[in-house]
Formats: C-alpha cells, structure tokens, sequence
C-alpha cells in the first residue's frame, strides 16, 4: 500500500530546500527545554522565557533539526548541558519563540520550526485559524501550491491545465503554473487529481522536477536504492527522482531496509 505525506514531513523539507540547507547543513533552528534537576521540567513562558530560581543548578536540552540524514537514521539532535543561577532574584533564560495561532502545533515538536517558518513567509495557513492539522496528509495540489508559493506566486500564462482543475480554485493559479514549467503531469487519464494524497514517489518527483526544470540544479547525483527490500515498488518515472532525494538526503527510509 502506497505511504501518504503528512504536512509535517512536507514542510521542514520545503523549508530546507528554500534555505538552502538540502545539501546537508545544519539549520540554525533550535528550541531549549529547561529541567530541575530531578528532571521536572520548567514551563515556558508566554514571551518564550523560563523564570528560574536563584542559586539553584538547572539542566538545558537544545534540540536542533538538520535535513541530513544522521547516523542514528534521525533528523533531530540534542545536547544537553548544565547551569547554575547566581545571587539575582531571579533570572530569565530566553529561548527562541514564534508564537503560532495553532493550537495542535506544540513547541516542543520537531516540525515546530517549519512550521513557523512556512508561515512566517505565507507559503501556509491553517485549516481554521486555530488549527494546522499537522497529522493531516498533504494532497497533491496542496505540494503544489507551496512550490508555487515557495517561487513567490508566479502568474501562468494561462490557466488551463487539467480538465479536472477548474479555473478559479485556491490552487488554479499553482498548478497552471507546475504544468508550464514540468513539475507535473497528468496520470494516465489527462487528469491531475488534485486531492489525491500525495505518495512518497510522488513528492519525489516534484521536488525533483522543480529542482532541476525551475531552478536549473544539478539532479545527477544517484543514491543506493537497492539497500531498501521495497525499491522493486518504486515505479520506474519515479526511480530517477527517489534516487536523487536518497542521495541528497531529502528523504530517507522508513526504516532501514524500508
């Protein structure tokens, strides 16, 4: 059965590729836990802050997120270290906040940052104006539209595309313009199924096309499909695209033989 995409994997991918970091940098994006020493951990404040005692030996955890593969095959990395407060009444550890309206997007999840960022810069909104539905899948006219988005809402120079995309859609104008400059095809009917789920394969490609056809990267490099037992379901349009990812480390299995 085909893997669907969920928004919250969509978007530290997009927020990657946008700064540039798909090559393997680190991001400079960072949260912090504060803890006592008995391991309860400290509340956040509103402004982002913790409020701590004085004198008192508190413990801080970063958590950094980085679009390369690390060796433990995860995306995140923690370091921890140890602090103690002085004499002041009371001291005030800023930690980086973006205060979102979503209330299903936690501050301490690993997307938080993507999140923030994609909609800091109107690349997405919420499905209310207090929820983001992170666990939502991503539909293929909602890939789309990011990367419409992502390129600052360029005008196609026409708006017919698919017979089932209508002219006056929220994603008209995103897959008009995907069409015009290749990032997307129709499936073997003509047609581009814009709620369809979008599968792993699938958001390959796009990223693959979009990459090469829009912005004129190199997609030559060629990852090892073959340490994964399910390559043989990788469709052969795909196989070029799922192969780049893995070796740009874009993306990455399920698990390792996955």
């Amino acid at each position: 059965m085909a893997i669907s995409v969920r928004l919250k994997d969509v978007l530290p991918l997009l927020a990657a590729l946008l700064l540039g970091f798909a090559t393997g940098g680190w991001a400079t994006l960072h949260l912090f836990s504060v803890y006592r020493p008995n391991k309860e951990e400290v509340p956040m404040r509103a402004d982002g802050s913790f409020l701590l005692a004085q004198n008192t030996r508190y413990i801080y955890q970063c958590d950094a997120y980085s679009p390369a593969l690390q060796p433990d095959g995860g995306h995140m990395a923690s370091f921890q270290n140890s602090f103690t407060t002085g004499e002041e009444t009371s001291l005030t550890l800023t930690a980086k906040s973006h205060p979102l309206p979503f209330s299903d997007v936690s501050v301490f999840s690993w997307y938080f940052d993507s999140v923030v960022y994609c909609y800091e810069n109107s690349l997405v909104n919420g499905v209310t104006p207090t929820e983001f539905s992170p666990e939502s899948p991503a539909t293929r006219a909602e890939l789309v539209t990011l990367l419409w988005r992502m390129e600052g809402q360029p005008k196609p120079n026409s708006l017919e595309s698919f017979p089932d995309v209508p002219q006056n859609t929220w994603y008209s104008e995103a897959v008009a313009w995907a069409a015009e400059n290749g990032v997307v095809n129709g499936n073997e009917k003509g047609l581009f199924v814009p709620g369809a789920r979008i599968i792993r394969q699938d958001f390959a490609v796009m990223l693959y096309r979009y990459q090469d056809l829009v912005h004129g990267s190199d997609v030559t490099s060629q990852g090892q499909l073959s340490a994964y037992t399910d390559a043989n379901k990788i469709s052969n349009y795909a196989k070029d695209a799922m192969s780049w990812c893995v070796a740009e480390k874009i993306l990455n299995g399920r698990t390792a033989t996955t």
